[in-house]
């Protein structure tokens, strides 16, 4: 007696073999390498800043710092530099750590600003993305 489902006999389907995929190859998840993650991830970060709003009499002002991550990858954590200046003068440079962006998602910061600090740089120094499992280091 041959029962059929799907089209295939009980006997024919006792004698199918699954064979295993090849342990080199993904099916799901295209090959790229580390390098052109990176590249790609920090060709998405974004960098901006824009002023406080002004508070009653003008009395609250400063700098805020945008981050934008436009990957489509987590960000444990990206360390920026932000350079203090006035009258062509470095005045003070300090690190700030954004930490657990998502994907597509934007992050701000204040930056400290008083009378002698008029003008703000920043750079962005490393950025740590959290990588699938067959692209951790």
């Amino acid at each position: 007696m041959t029962a059929s489902k799907g089209g295939i006999s009980r006997k024919r389907r006792s004698k199918l073999v699954l064979e295993p995929l090849p342990s080199n190859t993904d099916p799901v998840l295209p090959k790229i390498s580390e390098a052109q993650v990176d590249q790609d991830i920090r060709d998405s970060v974004k960098l901006s800043s824009d002023d406080y709003p002004k508070k009653f009499l003008g009395l609250k002002r400063g700098k805020r710092i945008n981050l934008e991550n436009t990957s489509s990858y987590f960000l444990d954590s990206i360390i920026v530099r932000i350079a203090y200046s006035a009258n062509n003068e470095k005045i003070k440079t300090e690190r700030m750590v954004f930490t657990h962006i998502e994907p597509r998602s934007s992050r701000r910061i204040d930056a400290s600003t008083d009378s002698r600090r008029k003008n703000i740089s920043f750079t962005i120094e490393t950025v740590h993305p959290k990588l699938p499992p067959i692209l951790k280091r």
